[in-house]
């Protein structure tokens, strides 16, 4: 006996609606603080680097052991899918918007929130052309995430 019923299409969005706009987004983020403050004592930092040479940024998470680096990183990722599915996302910047990997889109929205430490500037030569090259850090990724995670939560309450 077959006890699963199929959904027709205008159905399944409608469905699918009904989640999101019933969703508690404050709690969602709640709970994405929660999984950061787990890791409060790391020394996980997302390191951020601009090249002139081919006009490209890239971040790495890096820190202390594996095993908080890792955890920090899933949560980032999930972090940044949040941005973009809950009502914080009317707020985001084109810039963070447009980012196509999640854990890049939460650290762009950290970096324009808080901004960088350790900022740094320096040349680098390549076929003996000179390059502008910037670096800076977001240290103890995990407070600074856990804390917009709870600005992202009062953002999110249903006006």
């Amino acid at each position: 006996m077959n006890t699963f019923t199929t959904a027709k299409p205008h159905e399944s969005k409608s469905a699918i609606s009904r989640t999101t706009l019933d969703r508690d987004w404050p709690g969602d983020w709640r709970l994405m603080e929660d999984g950061f403050r787990r890791h409060s004592q790391s020394s996980v930092r997302a390191d951020w680097q601009r090249s002139s040479l081919d006009h490209t940024e890239s971040w790495i998470v890096c820190g202390d052991h594996k095993d908080p680096m890792g955890e920090v990183r899933v949560f980032g990722i999930q972090a940044g899918i949040l941005l973009i599915v809950s009502p914080t996302s009317s707020q985001l910047s084109a810039h963070v918007r447009s980012q196509q990997d999640h854990l890049d889109r939460w650290l762009y929205f950290l970096k324009e929130k808080y901004g960088l430490s350790d900022v740094q500037s320096g040349l680098e030569t390549v076929d003996s052309k000179t390059y502008a090259v910037t670096a800076g850090s977001i240290n103890k990724l995990a407070v600074v995430s856990a804390r917009a995670c709870v600005e992202c939560a009062a953002m999110a309450f249903k006006n």
